[in-house]
């Protein structure tokens, strides 16, 4: 297994590619890195923040704190969570619980665009697990992943505390523009032609390397 699956830096999921007929995007991927993640033993919770309730998210579907507690005490411990109304006041409130929750945890931001508003997601990234911070929390770290096509709409505070970002399918304008405002337009030129589905690794501003799509059964 690749050391940026485990290691646990934090990681922004970006891309124009949405799912397609057969597999793919970043979603998808998140899916896989998500069941991967947890049950590999890496982390003892998973949660996956579902704003745009995707059938095929891995985990236990809850739609409230109320019932992310219920299945807590039962044993789950990998969840997909469905939020009901305002997604930023949700999150917000879902973070703060996770916090009580003991062990290391891995939470899936998808559309983390659409909850930039929620202090939690600054907070996740800032002090939730960073790898190398030197922060530990008496209930564990938080090892962040966020999902958005829209990276750009962002915090500093995320962009600047994922040291690893993943670029998903086809690159476009839009995505030289973004790659130059980060500076890493070196790495643009360098990704060269990824086909659909497929996703390069950047950590540090360094092309790590270029995966094929994930299996077809994290799409369904």
């Amino acid at each position: 297994m690749s050391y940026y699956l485990q290691n646990g830096a934090h990681v922004l999921i970006t891309g124009a590619t949405g799912a397609g007929d057969e597999y793919g995007g970043k979603t998808v991927l998140a899916n896989w890195w998500f069941e991967q993640s947890v049950k590999s033993g890496q982390f003892d919770f998973g949660l996956f923040f579902n704003p745009k309730g995707h059938n095929f998210v891995r985990g236990v579907t809850i739609r409230s704190l109320e019932e992310l507690v219920q299945e807590y005490q039962s044993g789950t411990r990998m969840f997909e969570y469905i939020p009901r109304r305002d997604s930023a006041a949700e999150h917000a409130q879902l973070v703060e619980t996770l916090r009580q929750v003991p062990g290391d945890k891995i939470l899936i931001h998808d559309e983390c665009h659409e909850v930039s508003d929620s202090e939690m997601l600054d907070w996740c990234y800032r002090q939730g697990g960073n790898v190398g911070n030197g922060s530990r929390f008496a209930t564990g770290d938080i090892r962040s992943i966020g999902v958005t096509q829209h990276p750009w709409d962002l915090p500093e505070s995320v962009t600047n505390n994922a040291p690893l970002m993943v670029w998903v399918g086809p690159k476009t304008q839009q995505s030289k523009r973004y790659f130059q405002s980060m500076q890493i337009s070196g790495v643009y030129d360098e990704i060269g032609d990824v086909p659909p589905y497929h996703w390069a690794v950047i950590d540090a501003g360094e092309l790590v390397e270029i995966n094929k799509a994930v299996p077809e059964e994290y799409s369904q």
